[in-house]
């Protein structure tokens, strides 16, 4: 009899974790949950509520926006308030609209040419048909690439990050290729941590679980809003909690680090 009873037990334990909105597809799994030592969390909507907001920008406001709203993917919807895409990208379209921007792209000057984002370069261009090209991602990979405008901008980017702030390098240049551009100026987008996250940090860290966030954000971002959340607390080796700037793939080797040392990790 003790197959069908454990069954029955773990079948109860789905039905207790469900109505803690907890969906639990084998019935082992509930065991594995139970036993976790280590939760592997990413950043942006799911410590924090993905609802952004530009906060500060560093450079000339309108040719700042200008450009980025030209090298988005985003489109808000019709209250103007919010969207459908990027969040980031949103955030961005809400704010040129607040200081009467144009967001409608120009008929007469078309996208003919668009470099993708993706985790490796952390940037993305647009090559309009005059062959100007707006560029924005991340200024650890964007201000290496510009001839001009950069002075001052490292130590902008890192005040914006230390903040909490997500931080976008905005540039412009010629041809598709990225070569060379202007930078233009800096955004910083704030993006407030769930209330309920915050509960959950300390419920998990009074269980014993530890909590490790790992972003693609820089990591001074990552660790003002780690300690916002109670996540890094005074004494804590940051490096322990904090995995900043990775990739899918980073995530992947540091779960599999972690089960390598007889963790039980979620993620």
């Amino acid at each position: 009899g003790l197959p069908a009873i454990v069954t029955i037990a773990l079948a109860i334990g789905v039905r207790r974790m469900a109505v803690r909105h907890v969906l639990v597809r084998r019935l082992s799994s509930v065991e594995t949950l139970g036993s976790a030592t280590v939760i592997v969390t990413d950043k942006t909507g799911t410590l924090t509520t993905g609802q952004m907001e530009l906060r500060e920008v560093w450079g000339d406001e309108q040719q700042v926006l200008t450009s980025a709203v030209a090298n988005v993917e985003a489109a808000l919807d019709a209250t103007g308030a919010w969207g459908v895409g990027d969040p980031t990208e949103l955030a961005l379209l809400v704010a040129a609209k607040k200081r009467g921007l144009s967001l409608e792209p120009d008929p007469k000057n078309p996208r003919v040419h668009v470099n993708p984002f993706d985790a490796e370069r952390k940037r993305m261009s647009v090559l309009l048909a005059d062959g100007v090209l707006n560029v924005k991602g991340a200024p650890l990979t964007v201000l290496p690439l510009c001839v001009a405008g950069t002075e001052g901008a490292s130590e902008a980017a890192k005040a914006l990050a230390s903040k909490g702030l997500r931080v976008l390098a905005i540039a412009k240049g010629r041809g598709a290729k990225e070569e060379s551009p202007t930078l233009l100026g800096l955004v910083g987008i704030a993006d407030p941590p769930r209330p309920e996250a915050i509960v959950a940090v300390a419920a998990a860290r009074k269980a014993g679980v530890r909590t490790v966030m790992a972003t693609g954000d820089a990591r001074e971002t990552a660790e003002a809003i780690a300690k916002e959340m109670g996540l890094l607390l005074p004494g804590d080796d940051p490096k322990d909690v904090v995995h900043a700037r990775v990739t899918p793939e980073d995530k992947l080797l540091l779960v599999r680090t972690l089960t390598a040392k007889d963790d039980v990790v979620a993620m």
